[in-house]
């Protein structure tokens, strides 16, 4: 199958566009520098997208590859609860 390389710009606005009318956004990312796709994304979130960037209330890093899908929603459903507690 054919992916959007995540270089392009266009991979990122395509997110946003999946993104829709979500209320509050997490982004879980991993990586260091150039390599973190959540920074990239946000970066041109806050460019392109205005609207997105502002409802994402947290960024979170993580070692993707070592996690299933269900510990990663796990790690996000903990920090959202931390994070309903502070506001």
């Amino acid at each position: 199958m054919h992916h959007l390389d995540p270089d392009d710009p266009k991979y990122f606005d395509a997110v946003a566009a999946e993104l829709g009318d979500a209320q509050r956004i997490l982004l879980v990312g991993h990586g260091h520098g150039r390599s973190n796709m959540a920074q990239g994304f946000l970066a041109r979130a806050r460019e392109h997208h205005r609207p997105i960037a502002e409802r994402v209330i947290g960024e979170l890093s993580a070692d993707l590859a070592a996690l299933t899908e269900p510990e990663v929603l796990d790690l996000a459903r903990t920090w959202y609860t931390a994070y309903c507690r502070r506001t």
